[in-house]
Formats: C-alpha cells, structure tokens, sequence
C-alpha cells in the first residue's frame, strides 16, 4: 500500500503572496497586498499609513478595490475616460485648409485663418486649422542650415543703430539692409534685401556677387521704388556697404546707419525678412531656387508680392505691408485735412 503523504497547506496570506507571485503582480500592486495583510491582521490604520508614509484615503480606496479571491485587484487601472472628445471636422473645410497648407507650407496657423477668412468668407478657428495640419502631417521639410565664418576687422567710429532715437512712425524714416549667401547648384548667389522698419514693405534682388558696385544697384532701385521717400539707411559692417555704396549714400544725402560687430539683433526685422524668404522659397510647392540670376530675380519677384500682398503679418495684427501702409496714409491723410 502506498503512504499518502499529507501535505500542509499556506496559510492565508502567504497564499495571497503565492497568488501575486503566481500572477506576476507589479511592485506596487505588491506593496499594496502588504497594507491588506496588515490591515486584516488588526493592525491599526494610523500605523499601517505612518509605516509606509500613504495617506487614509489611499489605504481606504485600496480597502475598497481589494478583493481576496481576485489579486489582480490590486493593480493600478488605466484612467483614461472610456469616451473621450474626437474633433468636429467638416470635410469641405478640411479640403481647403489642406489645399492653402500645401500652397502656404510656410504659413502658420494664425496667418492661414487670416487667409482662409479672407478667401472663403466664413469663420474658422487656428486651432481647427493646427488639428488638421496635425491629423494629415502637413508639415514641410526643414530647410539645412549652413556654416558661416565671421571675420574680425578694425573700424573706424562709425554711427551705431543704437543711438538712433527717433520714432519710427513714418513710412521710408529708416530702412534696415542685408545680404544673404546662398548655394544653388555649386555657385554663390547673393540677395540682397531691404526692409522698411515701420511697415515692413521689403524689397530684395540677387546679384552675382556683393561688391559694392551691386550694393549700390540695389540702393538706387530702392531709392526709385521708394519714390525718394528714403532718410535713413541701416546696413551691417560688411564690405558691400563700403565703397560705392557709401559714395552713393552721400550723394543722396541719407544718413547712414551700422549695426554693432557681431551682433545680428541690432538688424532684427532684415533678419528676420532673410530666414522668411528662404524659408519659404525652400518650402513652397510652386517656388524655386535657380543658379541663373535673371530665374531667381523672377522667383524673387513672385514671392515680394505674395509678400507685399497676401502674407498676413503678426507685427501688423495680421495685415499685409501694403494693407498697413494703406492704413497709415488714410490715418495721415484724415489728420491732414482737419
């Protein structure tokens, strides 16, 4: 006859410890298991919450949710709604956000509700145009930056932006100037640009070098566009603004302006107007780089009216330059008269 052994049974908390081994229970739920045997021991709720540092609420809610036939009870639960809020899309609506993010990749959200309003007569929010772009992934390729070196030379004392005081409240008081290098397939083309610092009409032009023979050109056609309204002409220290450039200054009697060496924010609003335009030549479907100077002063020209034209500008509460303008010569027109 075979002896049948007789096996002791766990007692009752240590089959709770065997369960949540069993069950590969998390550490937390664990330690909570340790609070309930505790607690069924008659171990006093003050000294299980001072013991392990939990507040009597938490070990009542764990109390609560602790069922003995069930360890599993004791994990965390997830505590996202079983309804959440979806977003309210309208599908015409989502077409044409679509299409005017394709068009204007480099627009943000606030700038396409300005154009979508302005386009399709009808009320939209920038946060429904930001979940659009968001749900279709219309975001553009960054544009790949490049190495600048900066070269330190002497100067002579020279008329600092800094110190310039007066109010810039007119239209052509001040015009801030720059040069940009760009790559386009192996050769060097420079743009240079120019920006009004009231209303922020700008005006840019390539050329093949920047000499100050090409600084010059371009100060004589923005003297032309500008009708001479032009007193004051801000530009940084490079060598293009020397030279000719100078001498054309002179002989147009403006008064000439520099930024302090090395410090790119005292040209600002240029600067500004320098990453735009290549951000969103870069970007747009419809524009593009050309090595040819006569192709790239044509794209230059397209994108300066979308620029002057179409393209809403925050520091203008989302008006165009030429909006702006127009307001200010109302304004100036109305004060005139009385």
């Amino acid at each position: 006859m075979f002896k049948i052994q007789k096996k002791e049974l766990l007692d009752k908390y240590s089959r709770w410890r065997k369960q949540a081994e069993v069950r590969k229970l998390s550490t937390e739920a664990r330690l909570r298991l340790e609070w309930m045997i505790q607690l069924d021991q008659g171990k006093s709720v003050q000294r299980i919450c001072a013991d392990f540092g939990i507040s009597r609420s938490a070990l009542y809610k764990w109390k609560k949710r602790f069922v003995s036939t069930h360890i599993s009870s004791l994990e965390s639960h997830a505590r996202r709604p079983h309804s959440v809020r979806s977003r309210r899309a309208t599908a015409h609506q989502d077409e044409r956000v679509i299409a005017l993010r394709k068009h204007y990749p480099y627009y943000g959200k606030e700038k396409l509700k300005v154009v979508y309003q302005r386009i399709y007569q009808e009320k939209i929010t920038s946060w429904y145009i930001q979940r659009v772009i968001q749900t279709y992934k219309l975001y553009p390729a960054k544009r790949k930056g490049k190495g600048t070196t900066q070269i330190s030379r002497k100067r002579t004392p020279r008329k600092r932006i800094t110190h310039f005081t007066e109010e810039k409240t007119s239209f052509g008081l001040l015009l801030h100037l720059d040069t940009i290098e760009v790559r386009i397939q192996g050769k060097k083309r420079y743009i240079l640009t120019a920006v009004d610092s009231f209303t922020r009409v700008g005006f840019a032009y390539a050329y093949t070098n920047h000499s100050s023979a090409s600084a010059k050109d371009f100060l004589l056609k923005l003297y032309e566009i500008f009708e001479g309204n032009i007193q004051h002409i801000h530009t940084d220290n490079g060598s293009e603004f020397a030279g000719y450039f100078e001498r054309a200054i002179q002989k147009l009697e403006l008064t000439h302006w520099y930024s302090r060496v090395r410090v790119s924010k005292d040209n600002a609003k240029c600067e500004r107007l320098n990453r735009t335009l290549q951000d969103e030549i870069s970007m747009s479907p419809h524009y593009g780089w050309s090595s040819d100077i006569q192709a790239l002063n044509a794209t230059l020209g397209e994108w300066l009216l979308e620029y002057l034209y179409i393209r809403p500008h925050a520091s203008l509460s989302y008006d165009t330059p030429l909006q702006f303008l127009d307001k200010v010569s109302t304004m100036s027109s109305s004060r005139t008269v009385n």
